[in-house]
């Protein structure tokens, strides 16, 4: 069902119209080729009262949906947004600990960024993950659980430093959940 995803707006809407109209108007000459008969005012009026109701009801779903959808959507921009705090508070600390772990750490961490950015985007668009990210997302929490903090100042920085990673995950998490939501099936 994501490979409606990769369809551009426009064709997949005239593709959805024309499909309904034309199984629609299919379906009046076949049914009225098999069973002829008169139709009398009074049935004209129900039918078109009938086709009103369906289509209102029919608009009420669709309606409901894109609302939804707007709503998961509107949540993963928070997700990316939240994500993108927590990365820069990490690296910001692993700068302030110093020393070459610490460094290491950071540039694990901007690594896993631009992993990020130019594959587990694509790979979203399908609602899946880079495994790349993900293990260097681990390799990140193994890096800066290596850190030995001896100085208060370090200690202090080192537990700044797991609450942000904690942060980090979680958003992340939430925004590889949000990447799997989609328009129901029914539309």
């Amino acid at each position: 069902m994501m490979w409606m995803y990769n369809i551009p707006l426009v064709l997949l809407g005239i593709f959805v119209v024309g499909y309904t109209m034309a199984l629609s108007m299919g379906g009046y000459v076949l049914l009225h080729r098999v069973f002829p008969a008169k139709r009398s005012d009074e049935t004209k009026n129900l039918a078109i009262s009938f086709i009103g109701i369906v289509c209102a009801f029919h608009s009420l779903l669709l309606a409901f949906s894109s609302v939804l959808v707007w709503r998961d959507f509107q949540s993963s921009a928070q997700a990316v947004s939240k994500e993108t705090n927590s990365v820069e508070d990490v690296y910001r600390d692993l700068l302030r600990y110093d020393g070459p772990q610490a460094r290491a750490a950071a540039t694990t961490l901007v690594t896993s960024v631009r992993v990020v950015v130019t594959e587990e985007w694509a790979r979203m668009a399908h609602g899946k993950e880079s495994d790349k990210a993900r293990a260097l997302a681990a390799q990140i929490f193994q890096e800066a659980g290596s850190l030995d903090p001896k100085a208060p100042r370090e200690q202090v920085i080192f537990a700044e430093i797991f609450r942000h990673l904690n942060e980090f995950m979680d958003n992340r998490h939430e925004r590889l959940h949000d990447a799997q939501s989609a328009m129901p099936a029914m539309f």
